[in-house]
């Protein structure tokens, strides 16, 4: 019917249904850029933007900048796929700055955290990322992926998800037949206060069978290298309190 209202769900506009939708014809999901999901902390210039609603220890939308959760709300995804890559910082005028991000190799595990490369110092970050499917966009068939990274002093919250992803593989399940909820806390130790990832027990995603095709669609985008993340050295601009906290091109 060319006047039906389509269903809304959360974060849809309530368009007109048409028959033939035009003006998308020749670009495709492959054309977007994928969101990563940020964790603020107390020197995150978004912290400081009039009208941003962002506040230290809230996860927020990279490209929209919009408010996911508050610090201590879960944040609740289906992972569809996990990679590793490694970020290296430079030193520049006093500080680490972004140089690169890199996909991962075996190797890159005996990198010291920090060294000095052509006399330069620099720092080797390991982060654990995963495409993930918002549990809120379950049952929308045009819902789009967020990445998520762990690094640093949230490291442990990635590889924690990875062990209940590989247990879920040792029983011939995917990782997307698990939601896993993610929250903020904050931690002290000699270098100051600063929000770190935690988790919950993982459960079972609700009706994976009728979402599959959307968690298949976007793993084989993304694995393919049809997909592209928001730029990663945006999110290193808002990592201000000398960590590595920021949850997603690579």
């Amino acid at each position: 019917m060319a006047n039906e209202l389509v269903a809304k769900t959360a974060g849809e506009l309530e368009f007109i249904r048409e028959e033939k939708p035009f003006g998308t014809d020749e670009v495709s999901a492959a054309d977007i850029r994928i969101s990563r999901v940020l964790l603020a902390q107390k020197m995150s210039p978004i912290t400081d933007k009039k009208g941003a609603g962002i506040a230290a220890g809230d996860m927020w939308d990279s490209v929209s900048e919009a408010l996911l959760t508050k610090q201590g709300e879960m944040f609740s995804f289906v992972p569809v796929h996990i990679f590793k890559t490694l970020t290296v910082q430079e030193m520049k005028n006093g500080k680490f700055e972004f140089k690169e991000a890199r996909p991962w190799k075996p190797e890159y595990a005996n990198l010291k955290w920090e060294d000095v490369v052509d006399g330069i110092a620099q720092k080797n970050i390991e982060n654990i990322n995963i495409l993930a499917i918002k549990e809120s966009d379950l049952g929308n068939p045009a819902a789009l992926p967020v990445i998520l990274s762990f690094r640093s002093t949230s490291l442990n919250c990635g590889k924690d998800i990875v062990a209940d992803c590989l247990q879920a593989k040792a029983r011939g399940a995917s990782s997307a037949q698990l939601t896993i909820s993610v929250f903020t806390e904050m931690t002290t130790n000699d270098k100051g206060s600063y929000y770190v990832f935690k988790k919950k027990a993982p459960r079972l995603t609700k009706d994976y069978v009728a979402n599959k095709a959307v968690f298949e669609n976007w793993h084989q985008m993304f694995t393919s290298g049809k997909a592209l993340v928001d730029d990663e050295a945006k999110a290193e601009a808002q990592l201000k309190d000398g960590f590595t906290e920021f949850t997603g091109q690579f």
